[in-house]
């Protein structure tokens, strides 16, 4: 019983870690698009005032 508890916990733990690492994922490509968007305005912002 014991042994089928503890396996049960390391499920969830590696669950839980994909789940941190999937949001690490997500907020790493919003802060990429989010800087590469602004970039790209203040860029193109930049070619019309010339």
């Amino acid at each position: 019983m014991a042994f089928i508890r503890k396996k049960r916990r390391e499920q969830q733990l590696q669950l839980y870690s994909k789940e941190r690492f999937s949001l690490l994922l997500l907020n790493l490509e919003e802060y990429y698009f989010e800087q590469h968007t602004a970039n790209h305005i203040q860029n193109k912002g930049g070619q019309y005032e010339r």
